[in-house]
């Protein structure tokens, strides 16, 4: 036993390989979370895009007759469902079977919060004098 304990402290015979099994082993662990990182960071970018092409789309949507007085409004409950399925469709992965799909992202919810509703008199009336700015005579 005592041979063996002396041999195994003093042969440096396989060291080397030791030491690149270490550095390999290494190695490898940082490339996975390299990748995982990688994959977290375009499936947030994915789903912004997702987002702010279905924002642009109900956005896109106003009402022609408030435009005339400068206002941009929407009816809000005609593009809720319309905003969670560009958000889904926008989220969809390729239809090509052999293509390799680095994220794969799922939609569980989306919802749009209005945040200025011109049904409040105070927002309407300063979308209108922020319009009238540009309209009126400048004396």
């Amino acid at each position: 036993m005592r041979r063996f304990l002396y041999k195994l402290k003093h042969d440096t015979k396989g060291a080397v390989t030791i030491f690149f099994v270490l550095i390999v082993a290494a190695v490898f662990f940082f490339h996975a979370v390299l990748i995982d990182y990688a994959r977290i960071l375009a499936a947030e970018q994915q789903s912004e895009y997702a987002v702010q092409s279905a924002a642009r789309s109900a956005l896109a949507g106003y009402d022609n007759d408030l435009r005339e007085y400068g206002l941009f409004g929407i009816d809000g409950a005609a593009y809720e469902s319309e905003f969670e399925d560009i958000v889904k469709t926008n989220l969809e992965p390729t239809s090509n079977d052999e293509a390799f799909t680095f994220i794969d992202p799922k939609l569980e919810s989306a919802s749009v919060e209005f945040s200025r509703p011109l049904a409040d008199p105070d927002i309407l009336e300063h979308q209108i004098l922020e319009e009238m700015k540009y309209k009126a005579p400048v004396r």
